[in-house]
Order: C-alpha cells, then sequence, then structure tokens
C-alpha cells in the first residue's frame, strides 16, 4: 500500500521560521519610538525615519515590514504621522528642499488636479485636405523607356 504523503505532511508539527519578532508587543514598541521622538525634540535635532530605525535597532525594511502585522499597524502609522508632521512644520523655514523630498517619498504630491465639465452642444468641422500631387520627374511629351 502506498504512503500517503499529504496525510503524512498533516501529522507533522508546523515549526514556525524566520527571525524572533524584535518587539514583544506594540506597546513595547510604542515606548521606543516615544523615546527616540522626546530624544530627538530635546536635542532639537530632526526626526527621520533613518533615525527612528537606528533607535529602534533595525533597518528601515523592517519598519515596513511591521507595518503590515495587524498588531503592529497601529504603532508603525502614528509613528510615520509624527515624522510627516515635524516635516510639514520644516516647510515653513527657509530650507524646504529636504522636507520637500521626504513628503514626496512619503508619498505627497506637488501635482495639480483639474476637473472639467462640459456641457452643451459643440460644432466640430471636418475638413480634408488631399495630398499635393507628386512629380514624377518625367517631363511632358518625354517618353518613358
Amino acid at each position: 500500500m502506498p504512503i500517503n504523503q499529504a496525510a503524512l505532511n498533516k501529522l507533522k508539527p508546523k515549526v514556525k521560521t524566520g527571525h524572533p519578532p524584535l518587539w514583544k508587543s506594540p506597546e513595547q514598541l510604542q515606548i521606543l519610538i516615544d523615546k527616540y521622538f522626546s530624544d530627538r525634540e530635546a536635542s532639537d535635532t530632526p526626526l527621520t525615519i533613518s533615525g527612528m530605525a537606528l533607535a529602534l535597532d533595525c533597518d528601515i525594511d523592517t519598519i515596513w515590514n511591521y507595518e503590515r502585522k495587524d498588531a503592529f499597524s497601529g504603532t508603525i502609522k502614528k509613528a510615520k504621522r509624527r515624522l510627516s508632521d515635524h516635516m510639514e512644520q520644516r516647510l515653513y523655514g527657509n530650507q524646504v528642499a529636504g522636507p520637500i523630498f521626504w513628503l514626496k517619498n512619503a508619498g505627497w504630491t506637488d501635482k495639480q488636479e483639474q476637473n472639467v465639465n462640459v456641457s452643451g452642444t459643440m460644432a466640430v468641422e471636418v475638413v480634408s485636405f488631399a495630398p499635393k500631387k507628386l512629380s514624377t520627374g518625367i517631363k511632358k511629351g518625354a517618353k518613358s523607356k
């Protein structure tokens, strides 16, 4: 009798793979994020996503990955809103290129959208153009070979 591999796989214990979580709970992460913000604000140092990643001892991609986890999503989104708020406030200073760059990378846009609604009738006149008669290079009355 052949062995049913699918049935055997169901009997195997499931093993979690990957790295262990960096933070045990969203509350623990929030405490670390709050410390980053208070330390930076106390030293009058600009708030940045890279600075937050350094303070959390991870890379930026890890922060984005945790944003996709339901338990941590709200915590990460709140931190991003605080960073955006900081950059928005810096727009009122003399040097705004950096904050504008950051905000654009954070999904902001400076394009203008215009909606135009036209109602009523419009008359369109179609004009056709006939191509010019092409010269064959043969003089009238000349015989072609």
